[in-house]
């Protein structure tokens, strides 16, 4: 009941952040950054109930189909909307995570065998996949970024044509394995009517409660190894190699694999493939998206093995170790890699008393949210009469008002030399940036606003970044670092306070 209300939650939060962003309502970062912690917290609370019935409500972690949804959809709105701007998001996407995936990363990694030692293997699956959740944040108003990279047009827009390609042949290459190997699965694959099987399976989908549509049960000459394939309720199927197994090996396999399913297993691993194809170039998403994918076995291996007594856990041991299969695709496989088997075997014969660690899990999410989106791209080689003025229409604009910001306060002037101010603003050094950065208007040191027949132009002047925006019909708003130290003395002997 708790996962099916966490979903629930956390859908109706993603709906209500991307009718925030449609809104242009601003800190809508600060909200998804404080809120989807708090989530995180309030997820692995609860965890005192010792119900071996209910293998969903123990030992799971956070799955990422929800948010999988989110970047579809607002990839979808950016390509209606607008597609001009698709291709910025995109670099965003890949270059501002880059940085946050790496550092973090490099830093779990050494702490692995620590909080494997004390955390349950769910909490340790959540961690490498929570820079995944960061790629929400990129679609959200940023914090005003600290380092910017320039570069030219052309090699950021031929670094997105570099990273489009690598994306759409890492992630087809991911999405056909797994399609080819369900198809050769279920091309030598027979259905399951063996009357003592299908009792122990009835009874692990009762002690599982499992609701309908019920997985299948068949048996395949293609693999050496159980395991369940399938992402949709109604096509995922428990597969059985050609081998005999007694009543209490098939009890743990079903047990293990009913676990995988009600967790969703399948679909965190494909959302996973996905963040992974995203940032295609750093091998150390390769590495999480293993290292995820052991702590999932780990974690499966914790549920089936609750509360049961020494001589299970020895005959669970040796049906890992008897077992030999390599996971292709999406599927959650019994068996384990040879360079974890040991690892694994240990955990299930010397089980220590672990911790789920809430606190400390919505810590780490909450400091990753908040120190993102300080490293970003920019295009340069541009200057302020390019960017700053309607310089290809001159004559249809006017200038109609110029204020600063002083103390909360705004305070009109008036522009003494207009020509002299056009031709300061036009030779300012400019770089575009590359995302959504949230500036107070409050804190602006100057503004300018030029009017026409159909549009007005408003431009605000920070300590070194500018503001850029045109309305109506749509509020397009483009924001540049300023590379020169703006001489705000002169901007005022070009203006008196009105």
């Amino acid at each position: 009941m708790k996962l099916k209300i966490s979903k629930i939650v956390l859908l109706c939060s993603i709906f209500v952040l991307l009718f925030l962003i449609s809104l242009n309502v601003e800190d809508t970062r600060l909200f998804w950054s404080f809120f989807f912690p708090l989530f995180i917290v309030w997820e692995y609370t609860d965890w005192s109930v010792n119900n071996t019935n209910k293998v969903a409500s123990r030992f799971r972690h956070i799955s990422g189909l929800p948010l999988m949804i989110f970047i579809a959809i607002t990839f979808v709105m950016e390509l209606i909307f607008s597609p001009s701007s698709l291709q910025n998001q995109m670099i965003v996407l890949c270059f501002g995570i880059f940085l946050h995936i790496t550092i973090y990363y490099l830093i779990l990694l050494p702490l692995l065998p620590l909080f494997r030692r004390y955390l349950y293997a769910s909490t340790c699956a959540t961690l490498w996949m929570f820079p995944s959740f960061l790629y929400v944040n990129y679609y959200l108003q940023m914090e005003r970024p600290l380092i910017i990279i320039p570069a030219s047009p052309i090699f950021i827009h031929g670094i997105f044509w570099i990273w489009l390609v690598g994306f759409l042949l890492f992630f087809g290459f991911q999405i056909c394995s797994h399609i080819f190997f369900r198809h050769q699965v279920l091309k030598y694959a027979t259905p399951i009517s063996d009357s003592a099987i299908l009792e122990i399976w009835n009874t692990e989908l009762e002690r599982a409660e499992t609701k309908p549509p019920f997985p299948e049960i068949i048996r395949s000459t293609a693999i050496s190894s159980p395991l369940s394939i399938g992402l949709w309720k109604k096509k995922i199927c428990v597969v059985l190699p050609n081998q005999h197994y007694t009543t209490q090996e098939l009890t743990l396999i079903f047990r293990h694999e009913l676990t995988h399913i009600s967790r969703e297993d399948g679909w965190s691993k494909f959302f996973f493939a996905f963040c992974t194809s995203i940032c295609w170039f750093n091998p150390l998403m390769w590495i999480a998206m293993k290292k995820s994918a052991e702590d999932m076995e780990l974690c499966c291996d914790e549920t089936v093995l609750l509360d049961v007594d020494e001589p299970t856990r020895k005959h669970y041991a040796e049906l890992i170790l008897n077992t030999a299969e390599t996971e292709r695709g999406f599927t959650t496989c019994l068996s384990a890699s040879a360079a974890t088997m040991r690892y694994r075997l240990k955990s299930i014969m010397q089980p220590t008393q672990k911790y789920s660690a809430p606190l400390l899990v919505g810590i780490i999410v909450l400091v990753l949210y908040l120190t993102c989106g300080y490293v970003t791209l920019a295009y340069s080689g541009k200057t302020g009469k390019d960017v700053l003025l309607p310089s290809q229409h001159e004559e249809l604009y006017t200038l109609q008002e110029c204020y600063i910001w002083e103390n909360q306060h705004k305070i009109p002037k008036t522009v003494l030399n207009e020509a002299a101010l056009q031709t300061y603003l036009s030779s300012l050094t400019m770089e575009e940036l590359i995302g959504h950065y949230h500036f107070e208007q409050s804190e602006a040191r100057f503004v300018l606003c030029y009017e026409s027949d159909s549009h007005t132009i408003i431009i605000s002047l920070f300590d070194d970044f500018a503001e850029v925006a045109t309305l109506p019909p749509d509020k397009e708003i483009i924001q540049y670092h300023i590379s020169d130290d703006i001489d705000w003395d002169l901007l005022n002997q070009l203006t008196t306070p009105s």
